[in-house]
């Protein structure tokens, strides 16, 4: 297995895994994984793909956001979305990509790396325990969104 940091030598790799395994995992249209999107996706350098192919398919990918941070010179890494298709799960495909962001985050000097989850998700809240996660104790944090 190899994880690809994706760049825009990747768009095809990225859009189709995002077809074959984002959009059919999260029940999505496939025409929302466009070429378009995906180079302006890359084209951030502040914007990470991280592709697990196995035999030339991919079979699990994470994106994340570096976020830079107005009051320190250290950014935060938000991981934003992983997944591994069924087959390949319990197999360290989902380790392998989170351990490959924190070894981008450490060359980076990256403050810390976060991910939102329920506690009720057990799988991936043993997969980020698994990689360092320190699970939060605040039992008064609360998630809002804006839709437009």
């Amino acid at each position: 297995m190899d994880i690809i940091h994706c760049n825009l030598d990747h768009i095809d790799l990225a859009v189709n895994a995002m077809k074959t395994i984002k959009c059919v995992v999260d029940n999505l249209p496939l025409e929302l994984a466009t070429s378009t999107a995906m180079q302006l996706f890359l084209a951030n350098p502040l914007n990470y793909l991280l592709i697990a192919v196995n035999d030339e398919k991919a079979i699990g990918y994470l994106f994340a956001y570096e976020l830079q941070r107005p009051d320190r010179d250290q950014s935060m890494m938000f991981l934003y979305d992983i997944t591994v298709i069924d087959e390949y799960r319990k197999k360290g495909v989902g380790t392998a990509l989170i351990e490959r962001l924190k070894v981008l985050c450490t060359n980076k000097h990256i403050m810390k790396m976060f991910v939102p989850t329920s506690r009720s998700n057990t799988p991936a809240v043993n997969l980020y325990q698994k990689t360092g996660a320190i699970i939060s104790t605040d039992t008064d944090a609360v998630s809002l969104t804006w839709h437009f």
